[in-house]
Parts: structure tokens; sequence; C-alpha cells
């Protein structure tokens, strides 16, 4: 139900992500959506059943994916693309 009523908000996000990172999986768009969304990573692990820590996983590993340095915020870089 998110991902719908959020795609209804930012149309071409999830394409336009998957096509300028081919290696991002399904499963990787929901925290994109997330962070695009302003959620902090405490409301991010709470929705997603995880721990903080894994929240911290899970967005170091799309920095990676996405080839961004561990200095660039892609909470920042999410919200502005």
């Amino acid at each position: 139900l998110f991902m719908y009523q959020f795609e209804q908000v930012h149309p071409t996000f999830f394409s336009q992500l998957k096509e300028r990172f081919p290696s991002i999986t399904h499963h990787d768009l929901r925290p994109c959506a997330y962070l695009k969304s302003g959620m902090d990573n405490k409301e991010i692990a709470r929705i997603s059943n995880i721990t903080n820590d894994g929240v911290k996983k899970s967005i170091n590993r799309l920095k990676k994916k996405m080839e961004l340095g561990l200095e660039e915020d892609l909470r920042a870089f999410l919200i502005t693309y």
C-alpha cells in the first residue's frame, strides 16, 4: 500500500532509480522510498520490523550499489533525486 501511494506522488522515481542504478533490486526500493519521504532510521526500523543497525547496514549497502562515497548522504541524494 505504501509503495502504491508513493508512486502516486512520485510516479517516475522508481523507474529512474532502476535505470540509473541497474544493480538496485526491488527489495532496495522500499528503503529508498522511505528515505525520500523524509523518514529517519528509527521510523524505517519500526516500519520494516528490523533493528536500527539493520537500517544502517541497508543504507550502506545502497550507497555502495549507487557508488556514493562514505561522506555522501544517501538521504539528501534521494530527496533531491
